[in-house]
């Protein structure tokens, strides 16, 4: 049986190299066991960074019952955006890997730490290009206004936390 030609249009959402690992998302499971939850706000979060940078990193399903075990949110925003296929790896493993692997997903992605300086930084450098809507990385001004003025902070030694406010006038 020949392989489905899936027309171009509906592959858009992908960046060109992941595009033969194409499958519909109707296919695909979202974990029944799946430990992470994917609030609201962060399936629109990720919809609208699909929207803006494309799917540049398969998720992983499992062959038997077409289980996603890494990338369940990405499953999620994109059905949110609206599209039939994702980019997926489908491996062959055991109930007990395919569950050992979204632990180790998620569980090892929050074991990093952040340069709160330098993601000030990166955040103003982002804002101010104009190329790009800074919300697409899920930072609001708010959150931007209170980095930079981290790193300024450590800059200059004053913690922005502990300066008492200019009285009124």
């Amino acid at each position: 049986m020949a392989a489905k030609r899936i027309p171009p249009a509906k592959l858009a959402h992908i960046v060109p190299e992941l595009r033969q690992l194409a499958v519909p998302i109707a296919d695909l499971v979202p974990d029944p066991v799946n430990a992470k939850g994917h609030p609201p706000e962060q399936v629109k979060a990720i919809a609208a960074s699909f929207r803006e940078f494309k799917q540049d990193q398969p998720i992983v399903v499992q062959r038997e019952g077409m289980i996603v075990r890494k990338g369940n949110g990405r499953l999620l925003g994109a059905r949110e955006a609206g599209y039939e296929y994702l980019a997926a790896i489908v491996v062959d493993e055991s109930e007990t890997r395919a569950v050992a692997r979204a632990l180790a997903d998620n569980r090892l992605s929050e074991m990093g730490t952040w340069d709160h300086r330098r993601l000030g930084e990166l955040l103003g450098k982002v804002r101010d290009a104009h190329d790009v809507d800074v919300s697409v990385t899920g930072y609001d001004e708010g959150l931007i206004r209170k980095f930079l003025a981290r790193a300024a902070s450590i800059q200059t030694g004053v913690d922005p936390d502990t300066v008492p406010a200019a009285p009124a006038v």
